[in-house]
């Protein structure tokens, strides 16, 4: 009987220690999910900051990109804008010219209706101005 009380003893004793154990093994278990849970929150977090760094980099290029273009748009309209001056500043040159033009020829249409104009050329060929 001692030898079965023993055994009653021993029964409890294991059957204890398999609570404790599985107690044990259940806590550990939520901790790890616990941490399984966390550290898949970080990795999309720290995915979606290496999103944001990816966007802010392809964000900087383009506005590289067109800093660029516009430095050379910038250089074409000053190249432009220079021809322009030139192009205004021979049209004056030409309508100066048009005008003191269009006095030569009122004068000698005055003189020619004058008759002075003949007497002039026939008095001084090769230099018919008056």
């Amino acid at each position: 009987m001692i030898h079965i009380h023993e055994r009653k003893s021993n029964d409890a004793e294991v059957e204890s220690l398999r609570e404790e154990y599985h107690e044990r093994v259940a806590t550990l278990e939520r901790k790890v999910y616990a941490l399984t849970k966390e550290r898949d929150t970080l990795r999309r977090e720290q995915n979606k900051k290496g999103d944001a760094a990816a966007l802010l980099k392809e964000k900087d290029e383009i506005i590289n990109q067109v800093m660029a273009e516009g430095e050379e748009l910038s250089k074409k309209q000053a190249a432009q804008e220079g021809q322009i001056r030139k192009l205004r500043a021979q049209i004056r040159e030409f309508e100066e010219e048009k005008k003191g033009l269009i006095t030569k020829l009122q004068h000698i249409e005055e003189q020619f209706g004058c008759g002075r104009l003949l007497a002039c050329i026939s008095s001084r060929p090769g230099q018919w101005l008056c």
